[in-house]
């Protein structure tokens, strides 16, 4: 995890001219993620909301990550269906196990 201090911009007079108050953030593992934070006067506040919005951004691409890797099992189960757009309204994303269309369990 890496972390840049600099100069803020904006209003705030001379405290903020005198205080490296910006954050940037990013993680080694995430180039692409970078959060900014400029908001705060106190370097320790920015430091703090930049690397809690970074970890949101992190678990939120997992999540999607995750995701994808569930719909294409489910489209693989379904790809003997014959109408698969039907089956893939029906069954919405849900946790647990999904049941492919034209199947009933007696």
């Amino acid at each position: 995890m890496h972390v840049e201090t600099a100069r803020g911009t904006g209003p705030g007079g001379q405290h903020r001219n005198t205080r490296d108050t910006a954050v940037r953030a990013w993680h080694e593992d995430y180039p692409d993620i970078v959060i900014t934070r400029n908001s705060g006067r106190s370097q320790t506040v920015n430091v703090d909301d930049a690397l809690a919005d970074l970890a949101e951004r992190i678990a939120e691409l997992h999540q999607s990550v995750a995701m994808a890797a569930v719909n294409a099992q489910r489209r693989a189960q379904m790809s003997g269906s014959k109408d698969v757009s039907r089956c893939l309204a029906a069954n919405p994303a849900r946790s647990g196990p999904s049941i492919p269309c034209g199947r009933r369990i007696r």
